[in-house]
């Protein structure tokens, strides 16, 4: 097994809002908040944590490979910086070779001094529901989730049914347009019904001013904003209001 720890501090310093995603002890994370608010980092984040404890976990040898995670996006286009972020903090020395950018896939050591393959991690998009093969997943992470379409939501949920697994998801985007996308329905049962291992970001720390790393020049632009979208559209972006 690996191990050499990792101290997060020295890549990754969350403000006050992320750490509360991170302090949450949830099996699936339903995080909605503003543009520039950090969600996305909070969400690597999540996914590096999550490979770590799977090194401390009996894994039946049925499970091929030991840990498994997808990270979906809406399209590949929109893919490429989170496969840029992922491949600037993920940590190097838990990588073996060199990541695949044409597959969007990497390998992740499970053993300290050889190349033994543990983790794969696997850069999907949701544009094409019917390509999603349902696998068993330890961790899956939905980027900007209110692009992604019921029928992708479909298919991706099985993937936190699979016998052996951790099934720990984080769910992050802005709010949906419409009440009935899966995105909002997932919230709502997150945050209203209480269903046991779910969770939701509070929606009171949720707005673009709650990003404590944003200067006052930027949080002015935010401002301007209002003078460039609808009403409506500013405060979805902004203050994550439905």
């Amino acid at each position: 097994m690996v191990t050499k720890t990792l101290d997060l501090g020295a890549v990754y310093q969350p403000h006050i809002y992320q750490r509360l995603i991170h302090e949450s002890g949830a099996k699936v994370k339903v995080i909605t908040v503003s543009r520039r608010w950090g969600k996305s980092r909070a969400a690597l984040f999540e996914l590096i944590k999550a490979y770590l404890d799977s090194l401390t976990l009996p894994v039946p040898p049925s499970m091929i490979p030991p840990f498994h995670a997808w990270i979906v996006c809406p399209s590949y286009p929109q893919a490429q910086q989170t496969w840029n972020e992922l491949l600037s903090f993920f940590p190097s020395e838990f990588i073996i070779g060199t990541p695949k950018e044409d597959t969007k896939t990497i390998w992740l050591r499970g053993d300290a001094v050889g190349n033994r393959r543990w983790g794969l991690i696997e850069l999907k998009s949701a544009d094409n529901p019917s390509a999603l093969q349902t696998v068993g997943l330890d961790f899956l992470w939905i980027n900007e989730s209110q692009d992604v379409a019921d029928m992708a939501f479909e298919k991706l949920l099985p993937t936190l049914r699979s016998p052996g697994r951790m099934s720990r998801a984080i769910f992050e985007g802005i709010p949906a347009l419409h009440a009935d996308h899966w995105y909002r329905r997932l919230w709502l049962v997150a945050a209203q019904e209480g269903r046991k291992g779910y969770w939701c970001f509070p929606q009171e720390f949720a707005s673009v001013y709650h990003n404590p790393m944003l200067s006052p020049d930027e949080l002015a632009e935010v401002e301007g904003d209002r003078s460039l979208l609808t009403e409506a559209a500013w405060r979805r972006m902004y203050l994550a209001e439905f």
